[in-house]
């Protein structure tokens, strides 16, 4: 919350900001929601944009992939169970064959990276942006068959655990064993490190270049993290814990210490405003963003969550989190205390209200601001009646 909102409203994204500071703009993605009509804003901000998801009939195996799994929980629970071995099968014969495609996967997409690094090196492009957005450690979790090796399985194996699981966590939840989260902890673990192996390579290769001796800032990031059995959930929606709030951060620039450690909070919100001051002619003299130099009080960070029905906001201090979950005007709250509870497994809501208070009363004004600064109307009103279903103790 460094950075005043109102600043941050009149903000258009990070690379419509640096085609304006005359960088070539580049995206390459396998993430077929990124295709869709609502992100068009985003897809005029490059000069190149290449959603490799949404080629040839993919939207259309997207669509028959979701009909499927419409038809199949609308099915009677004892079909359902009854079938869920061959579901299973059924889901991991059709996946491998035809859904699969629709993720190229991190090779496919930093080989396409290093074709436009070295075209933009070969036509003298002086500055560039690169965006290169990976899927492969989303749902169903399943890496290259070549990682699979070290459990026993080929692919349509591993498919069929994956299935067997979804359908345990669609239908039978309580059926979830240790044994069956700890599969797709293993299978979540090695698409990270077949991921962290291609982004490996990329470094190499542009290294192999020239490039990381140069002016090149290269981040690694991520949008979210994952539940793989914490909290009871698997997956990435609906919830603000810190599974899904932490995610890596690492920056690479000439202009910054080798081995820096930040170990205060930071939020992905600032990353634009880091990016942009590492641009500039003398970035060694304006790097005193967020990231490096101490700025908001306890560095708090807030996080939000939008649903059909439901919006929820976090307020994450460096020793406490408070949580606070809005459905239909009703409204419950979470307080966690991340320094002896760094699972967030004790509420302390009751025992702590002076804190829960005070982090209440800061998220609403909060609230508050983005209502007076939202270009959206349907979204300040959302936010409007988020607000008024609160109550103040």
């Amino acid at each position: 919350m460094e950075l005043p909102i109102e600043a941050r409203a009149s903000f258009s994204n990070l690379a419509k900001r640096l085609l304006a500071k005359g960088y070539l703009t580049l995206c390459l993605h396998s993430n077929p929601h990124l295709g869709s009509k609502y992100f068009a804003n985003i897809r005029r901000s490059f000069n190149f944009f290449k959603d490799i998801s949404s080629e040839g009939s993919s939207q259309r195996v997207v669509a028959l992939a979701d009909g499927i799994v419409k038809i199949l929980h609308g099915a009677p629970m004892k079909i359902i169970q009854r079938m869920s071995r061959f579901s299973s099968e059924l889901y991991s014969r059709f996946y491998q064959l035809i859904y699969k495609p629709l993720y190229p996967s991190a090779e496919e997409l930093f080989q396409e990276a290093l074709w436009l690094v070295k075209w933009c090196r070969n036509t003298r492009v002086k500055r560039f942006f690169l965006w290169v957005h990976c899927m492969d450690t989303h749902e169903p979790y399943i890496p290259p068959a070549d990682y699979l090796e070290g459990l026993g399985w080929n692919l349509r194996e591993a498919l069929r655990e994956y299935w067997e699981i979804f359908f345990k966590l669609s239908y039978d939840p309580d059926e979830i064993s240790h044994k069956d989260l700890k599969t797709l902890r293993m299978l979540y673990d090695l698409g990270v490190r077949y991921v962290d192996s291609r982004f490996k390579y990329f470094l190499e290769k542009l290294e192999e270049m020239g490039f990381l001796d140069g002016g090149t800032i290269v981040i690694l990031t991520a949008d979210h993290g994952e539940l793989l059995g914490e909290h009871d959930a698997v997956g990435h929606g609906g919830l603000l814990y810190d599974e899904l709030l932490s995610v890596p951060l690492i920056i690479y620039s000439p202009s910054l210490s080798l081995h820096m450690r930040i170990d205060r909070q930071v939020a992905l919100m600032d990353l634009s405003s880091m990016i942009l001051k590492l641009t500039e002619d003398d970035p060694s003299s304006l790097i005193r963003g967020k990231l490096i130099s101490d700025g908001h009080r306890e560095n708090a960070v807030i996080s939000e969550y939008a649903g059909v029905g439901v919006r929820m906001f976090s307020y994450r201090s460096r020793g406490w989190k408070y949580i606070l979950t809005i459905r239909h005007g009703s409204w419950s709250e979470e307080l966690y205390n991340i320094a002896s509870d760094p699972r967030e497994s004790i509420n302390l809501i009751n025992e702590k209200a002076d804190v829960a208070s005070e982090f209440r009363a800061r998220l609403l004004d909060h609230i508050k601001m983005e209502i007076r600064f939202n270009r959206f109307v349907s979204k300040s009103r959302a936010l409007k009646r988020a607000i008024n279903a609160v109550k103040l103790k």
